[in-house]
């Protein structure tokens, strides 16, 4: 297996192309920064979410004799390549492989937690801005009044 070069070790070829265009050969860099903020990490973490899956379960013993319910949620396999590409043709590679095989995350909700989590949110939405509405919200807030 070759070994990737080095910043200042340089094979013969790619010195005399550096010399004759003048510019500096590639180097690996990091895209994200070291450190950046809980909201970036937890935006960062649902966009790489693929599919979820929610599953009605009848009177489990965990939520006693309430109506539950699972939710499994998948993300591609850590393996796959970096490099971004078509989210669709993604999915269809990671389905055709069997990349989704064990949930990420497994979930289990009552009803009773959906209706408040739906009411939260409606609350967030009338009350995150003092006077005004932004357009986000009022989109949020109409999709959880009219569905």
């Amino acid at each position: 297996m070759q070994q990737p070069l080095l910043h200042n070790q340089q094979d013969p070829f790619t010195a005399k192309m550096s010399a004759m265009t003048g510019l500096s050969p590639l180097t690996p860099t990091s895209l994200m920064p070291e450190r950046y903020s809980r909201h970036m990490q937890l935006l960062t973490k649902l966009k790489q979410i693929r599919r979820l899956q929610v599953s009605r379960v009848a009177n489990s013993p965990a939520n006693g004799t309430k109506r539950g319910y699972v939710i499994d949620v998948y993300t591609p396999s850590q393996s796959m390549t970096r490099i971004p590409t078509s989210l669709k043709n993604d999915d269809a590679l990671a389905v055709s492989k069997g990349l989704y095989r064990q949930p990420d995350a497994h979930i289990e909700k009552t009803f009773a937690d959906f209706v408040k989590l739906r009411d939260d949110l409606y609350e967030c939405c009338q009350s995150s801005h003092a006077f005004l509405n932004c357009a986000f919200c009022n989109e949020v807030a109409r999709y959880l009044l009219l569905g």
